[in-house]
Formats: C-alpha cells, sequence, structure tokens
C-alpha cells in the first residue's frame, strides 16, 4: 500500500497458516509476466516470488511478495 496513511488504521493481527505454491521472480518480471507496466516509484529488479494461492481451485489467486518477507513467513515443504 502506498498510502502513508495507511498506518494510521487500526488492523488486526493475523499469523499465516497457508500452503501455497511459489517461484523466485523479481518484481519486474512478474509485472511483465501479468502485462502490467512497472510503476516509476518501484524497483524492478526487487527480488521475490509470484505466489499462487489455492493453487487448481476456483478460489486461485496469484500475488507477487517481496523476498525478505515470503522467507519470514514460509518454509519450503
Amino acid at each position: 500500500i502506498k498510502n502513508k496513511q495507511m498506518k494510521l488504521v487500526l488492523m488486526d493481527k493475523f499469523k499465516c497458516h497457508m500452503e501455497v505454491h511459489a517461484l523466485p521472480m523479481t518484481r519486474g518480471v512478474y509485472n511483465k509476466v501479468r502485462g502490467w507496466d512497472i510503476p516509476f516509484d518501484e524497483n524492478p529488479d526487487d527480488e521475490g516470488y509470484l505466489v499462487t494461492y489455492n493453487i487448481g481451485t476456483t478460489d486461485e489467486y496469484v500475488s507477487w511478495s517481496p523476498k525478505l518477507i515470503f522467507d519470514e513467513g514460509y518454509t519450503k515443504i
């Protein structure tokens, strides 16, 4: 979220317990794969992962996660 005002919003805290599928991918490659332009204020060389949730279901969802955040939240199984 780019809007710094979100820091002022009180949010509940959660712990992740999901299994996901992930592929190492820079932010720039992810944007290219999705057919999106890279915003001027984002670094296309940022390391991270393409992450797929609920793969093969009607609830399948694809996103990108920065490497540090992903590595702190997930362990390879």
